[in-house]
């Protein structure tokens, strides 16, 4: 146990490490795929297949990534579910609604690959709090279109801006 708390000091250590040039690059990122800003309706649906429900609940702290798309909504379902047979856990598809209007940057579909490659070490944990981090400095309550999908959502405080409104079991299968 105590490596890997020393291996989360670690990496908090280097993305503070890398903070300015991470927030330069993200800056970079959105500004080559126009600078864009777009309104969410209070109302507006989004989805989620993962581990949150009621074993892990939203976390501000660790954001939410979604789909905006009513046609992609189960696109990660199938990972999700083996990801939660790997671990043990249970999975789920949630519907959400935003509660109140949100500001979020629009990244164009930009892949944050060579981003995460460069200055997350090469992981995904990383980078989505590095992006975390980045909307919230920025001021915005989210990001829309990043990592090549038009449909990819970022809620920075899914805790305070979304409301469940479905939920589906996806592992372990209902009987």
């Amino acid at each position: 146990m105590r490596s890997q708390g020393l291996l989360r000091l670690a990496r908090t250590q280097l993305l503070r490490l890398q903070w300015p040039p991470a927030t330069v690059a993200i800056d970079v990122i959105w500004s080559e795929n126009g600078s864009g800003v777009i309104r969410l309706p209070k109302g507006t649906s989004l989805w989620h297949a993962g581990l949150v429900g009621p074993q892990q609940p939203l976390n501000d702290e660790r954001g939410l990534w979604l789909t905006n798309e009513s046609s992609l909504r189960h696109n990660y379902s199938e990972c999700a579910g083996q990801y939660a047979r790997q671990i043990g856990a249970a999975a789920f598809l949630r519907e959400f609604q935003t509660v109140r209007e949100l500001r979020l940057a629009d990244f164009g579909k930009a892949s944050m690959g060579n981003f995460t490659e460069k200055f997350c070490n090469a992981e995904h944990d990383l980078m989505k709090r590095a992006v975390l981090a980045w909307i919230r400095r920025r001021g915005f309550d989210g990001i829309v279109s990043i990592n090549g999908g038009a449909d990819e959502v970022v809620i920075s405080r899914p805790v305070a801006d979304l409301e469940q409104i479905a939920e589906e079991q996806l592992w372990p299968t209902p009987m």
